[in-house]
This record gives structure tokens, sequence and C-alpha cells, in this order.
């Protein structure tokens, strides 16, 4: 290796060493300002039915999604397919699920726990077959 070669090495070394060194600076000065905060952090519960996706009124962040309530008619259990700060979806309409949503005191509107009915039909209802008894006649 020449030695105007092993400069340039070293040049670049030095510059990409610099650049960490402004982004570990940029993320201490984050992270100092968000322990320094004193504000509250507030959190509703939105209760959504008959329907497969959930989300956040605004001013709030989605934090967790969970189904709630389930048939066998209305479908079983779901897997939950997608959750973000937006909104959490299942494969499938659920029968219920509650939607947790969080902010800061001083960014979020006034919480408040709400029901949520979405306009979905009820499935319909399959007919029962009778059971076979060993002493029918």
């Amino acid at each position: 290796m020449r030695l105007s070669d092993a400069r340039g090495v070293a040049d670049s070394a030095s510059d990409a060493a610099a650049r960490a060194q402004a982004t570990a600076d940029e993320a201490m000065q984050r992270a100092n300002a968000a322990l320094s905060k004193t504000d509250e952090m507030v959190c509703e519960t939105l209760t959504v039915q008959k329907t497969d996706t959930g989300t956040c009124r605004p001013g709030y962040e989605l934090t967790s999604c969970t189904q709630t309530r389930y048939t066998e008619r209305a479908g079983g259990l779901s897997f939950l397919r997608e959750i973000n700060d937006e909104k959490c979806r299942f494969n499938e309409r659920v029968l219920e699920m509650q939607v947790r949503c969080c902010n800061t005191a001083s960014a979020a509107p006034q919480p408040e726990d709400a029901t949520i009915v979405e306009d979905m039909p009820e499935p319909e209802a399959e007919p029962e077959t009778p059971e076979d008894s060993p002493l029918s006649f």
C-alpha cells in the first residue's frame, strides 16, 4: 500500500468517526431532553366492536390492541396481523377489541374511554343439528 493510499484510508476513517460522534452527541441531547420532561402520560381505552381495525383519536398514539370478546359464531379468535403507532389490524373482523392509546398530557386532548360499534351486520346463525342419541327410537 502506498503512503497516499494509507493517508486516504486514514482520512476517510477520521471523517466517519467525526460523523459518528456528531450523531452520538445529538442522541445524547435528545435523551437528556426526554429525561428532563416532567410531563405525565395520559391514556385512554377505546372498545371497538365488529371490525378488524382499531385506531386512536387524533393526538394519541396506539400502544396496545387486544381482542376481548369472541364467539364461535362470530369467527372465534383472530390473529393480530399489524400494529404500529396509528392502527392495529386483525386477520378478520372481531366481535370486540380494546385499543389502548397514550400520549403526554401537554400534547393530548382530554382522555375519554369509549365504546365504538361499527355498522356491520352480524353473521347469520347456522342451524343447529340435533345430536344423535343412543336411546333414540
